[in-house]
């Protein structure tokens, strides 16, 4: 049984038909040693999805109930809350265009 069992494998099945389906990587049942010393590219595929949080209504306020919601559990807490966050972070601005480019296609 994966971790997460029937919804964990759900996830992983989701992000393997993104990763090697719509990006062209090999599947994982077909992917070598990530550790060998020599060998050719694995031909691991990447997929990003891209969100913008200011579309959603309250989005700010909702996260931080969540985040409340989750510290009540013992031991619970929300991933990267000991955390420092980079901000503002860097981007190159001909790489801020590529993406702002792909996004509005």
């Amino acid at each position: 049984v994966s971790i997460g069992a029937y919804k964990g494998w759900g996830f992983g099945l989701m992000a393997e038909i993104l990763a090697a389906g719509m990006a062209g990587g090999v599947l994982s049942q077909d992917v070598k040693p990530l550790k060998a010393p020599e060998g050719a590219p694995h031909d691991l595929g990447q997929y990003y999805i891209v969100l913008d949080p200011a579309t959603g209504p309250n989005f700010a306020e909702r996260l931080s109930t969540l985040a409340e919601a989750c510290q009540t559990d013992p031991g619970g807490r929300m991933p990267g809350q000991n955390r420092v966050p980079s901000d503002p972070v860097d981007v190159a601005d001909d790489l801020w265009k590529l993406v702002t480019d792909l996004a509005a296609a």
